[in-house]
C-alpha cells in the first residue's frame, strides 16, 4: 500500500496541502504517522473524493480535471434542480391562482349588477336576462322622453 506524505497527496490531487491536512483533521481522511510526518494512502485519497495523478511527485504542477474531493457538488446540483422545478410548480400555481381571482372577481361584479338591477328595477333585469345572462351591467334600459 503506498503512501504519501501530506505535500505529496495534496500535489498529486491538484489541491493545497492545507486542504489536505483539514480533511485529516476532521476525519475525512483517515492518516497515519510514520516517522513524525503525517502519511496517506492513494486508496484513502480516492475514498475521500480526490483523484491522485500517477506519476512523479513533486513536479509543482496540478494534475487532473477540477474535481470535488468532499463529494458535495453533486448533491448540491441536483437538490437545485429539484428547487428549480418546485420553484416552477409554484409559479405555475401562482399564474393559476390569479387567473382564477380575476375570473372570479369578474363574477362578483356581474353579480352585484345583477342583483342592483333586481333591486332598481326589477322589469329590466327581465329583459337584460332575455338579452343574455351576464351582461346585466352592459344593458341600459331604453330612455323615455
Amino acid at each position: 500500500m503506498e503512501t504519501l506524505t501530506l505535500s505529496e497527496a495534496a500535489k498529486r490531487c491538484g489541491v493545497s496541502r492545507k486542504a489536505i491536512a483539514r480533511k485529516v483533521e476532521r476525519g475525512v481522511l483517515r492518516s497515519v504517522l510514520v516517522d513524525g510526518k503525517r502519511r496517506v494512502s492513494l486508496s484513502e485519497l480516492e475514498r475521500g473524493g480526490y483523484q491522485p495523478q500517477s506519476g512523479a511527485v513533486g513536479d509543482g504542477e496540478p494534475h487532473g480535471e477540477p474535481h470535488d474531493p468532499t463529494g458535495a457538488i453533486a448533491p448540491l446540483l441536483a437538490r437545485l434542480e429539484r428547487l428549480a422545478a418546485e420553484n416552477a410548480r409554484y409559479r405555475l400555481l401562482t399564474e393559476q391562482a390569479e387567473s382564477l381571482r380575476v375570473q372570479t372577481e369578474r363574477e362578483l361584479v356581474e353579480a352585484r349588477a345583477r342583483k342592483r338591477c333586481e333591486i332598481k328595477a326589477p322589469n329590466a333585469c327581465a329583459r337584460s336576462a332575455f338579452l343574455g345572462a351576464g351582461k346585466a351591467a352592459d344593458y341600459a334600459p331604453p330612455k323615455i322622453s
